[in-house]
């Protein structure tokens, strides 16, 4: 007979590893972070900067990025409410 349902669950489990190349992703992920507001706020700026905005508007559109980026945490608790598709849309939508 096999063993007990006690014996199996105190079992040593089999240790868990990422796929091979999975770390890869997270290497892209990590520099996608870093460069994403780099490359998509300068080019905004200079953007604006040559259709004639003042400098407040320069600086309210520099900022906004940071400050959506710190908005994103509070908004995950929508995620399972809505979907993440959804979400997703609704946030490009509006962006």
């Amino acid at each position: 007979m096999s063993k007990r349902p006690i014996e199996a669950l105190r079992a040593p489990a089999e240790p868990v590893s990422f796929p091979p190349g999975l770390h890869h992703a997270y290497l892209f992920a990590t520099f996608n972070a870093f460069s994403f507001q780099v490359v998509l706020n300068s080019p905004m700026v200079l953007y604006a900067k040559t259709l004639g905005a003042s400098a407040t508007v320069l600086g309210i559109i520099a900022g906004m990025m940071p400050l959506l980026v710190i908005f994103q945490i509070p908004a995950a608790s929508y995620i399972p409410r809505l979907g993440f598709k959804r979400f997703v849309y609704a946030g490009w939508a509006r962006g």
